[in-house]
């Protein structure tokens, strides 16, 4: 998984940075810009921070994207991981230094990464009824989604069964495609 040593090339601006909590602080900065896609000037704050031009900030800010999609989206979750991220030519307390950084900040980044997906209502628990009606019985259930809140669904006898038999459909064809 190794890289072009041209992709990382920006990431030596961080040599410039007063202190090692500098770096974990552009790190984070840049990994929070990466995670939502706002609008900050993450450039503006590198040049600030580091003290260094428009071109060389823009460098080390690709640099930085670079580096933190391979390893959050990638499933780089440990130190060899990581460490393989980079060429083998890299500077080596400075890549050292990152590897630090992204591991102490790797689960909150993830996390951010899979809440930030566009998707469907996630279902955060259920439960269910059932209601003896003198007409029909009847099973009521109550979905806990994870951006409508509760939601309840009543059904009748025939309409539960042909939910389960596409439920079972479903599971089939899953279970086909990962045989």
């Amino acid at each position: 998984m190794g890289s072009d040593l041209d992709d990382y090339d920006g990431l030596l601006h961080l040599l410039k940075a007063a202190s090692k909590k500098t770096v974990i602080e552009i790190l984070n900065k840049v990994a929070s810009q990466l995670l939502r896609s706002g609008d900050d000037d993450v450039v503006g704050f590198l040049r600030s921070c580091l003290d260094i031009d428009a071109d060389e900030s823009a460098a080390l800010f690709h640099s930085l994207t670079i580096l933190l999609r391979k390893v959050i989206y990638s499933g780089c979750a440990n130190y060899d991981a990581i460490n393989a991220a980079f060429p083998s030519e890299f500077h080596k307390s400075l890549k050292e230094l990152l590897i630090k950084g992204i591991l102490d900040n790797h689960n909150v980044w993830t996390s951010q990464a899979i809440d930030e997906q566009v998707s469907l209502p996630r279902l955060k628990d259920f439960s269910w009824e059932v209601r003896k009606n003198i007409v029909a019985p009847s099973c009521v259930l109550h979905l806990n989604t994870s951006d409508r809140g509760s939601l309840n669904v009543e059904m009748s006898a025939e309409s539960l069964d042909t939910m389960l038999d596409s439920l079972a459909k479903i599971r089939d064809q899953i279970s086909s495609v990962t045989q």
